[in-house]
């Protein structure tokens, strides 16, 4: 079986060139993108600069709303990368609330393979948006990346969850679930 990746988001196409110059020409990648706009402008305007990535044979473009690609998905990725809207917690689209409230999260659970992995961007830390990804028995560790220069706040956030705490990657911080009897004060997370 080929390797399967869901993108949700295709915003200027960074994420899309990188998971294609990574994996195998055999690797199928959906690139979920809900704005027309964004892929007219990947087509006619960024296909010189980034090598034309929608035209690449690996590469299935769906638009329409991820969720609904997602929920309609049943064990066949390998990852979900989400770049939808500023995060979790800083959206500019209500409608996106559906993607990172308990049935969205675990929509995504049921979309990946047994050894999958989802990947959520974020422009701001959110501990409730954590607790959820464990409460949905996924395994997750947050990474803090440097934010583009010229930027409002130093940092970003990725959270990478799978069921298999094995094969998360090293680094970021590790979630601790609070002990019965432990306060909130020292339940520090790095």
């Amino acid at each position: 079986m080929s390797p399967g990746v869901l993108i949700g988001g295709l915003g200027l196409g960074y994420t899309l060139y990188q998971v294609l110059d990574m994996l195998s020409s055999s690797t199928h990648v959906v690139v979920g993108e809900l704005l027309s706009a964004v892929v007219e402008w990947n087509r006619e305007f960024l296909g010189e600069l980034n090598g034309r990535l929608l035209e690449d044979e690996r590469v299935d473009l769906k638009t329409g709303d991820i969720v609904t690609i997602i929920s309609r998905s049943r064990s066949k990725f390998d990852a979900i990368l989400l770049d939808i809207d500023n995060g979790p917690n800083a959206m500019t689209n209500s409608a996106n609330r559906r993607l990172y409230c308990y049935e969205g999260v675990m929509a995504c659970r049921y979309a990946l393979r047994k050894q999958g992995c989802l990947a959520v961007w974020s422009v701001e830390p959110s501990k409730k948006f954590e607790r959820l990804l464990t409460g949905c028995g996924f395994h997750v560790r947050r990474f803090r990346v440097p934010a583009y220069k010229g930027s409002k706040s130093e940092f970003r956030f990725v959270w990478v969850a799978s069921e298999n705490k094995a094969i998360l990657p090293p680094g970021g911080g590790e979630l601790r679930k609070l002990v019965r009897g432990e306060s909130k004060k020292s339940h520090r997370v790095s």
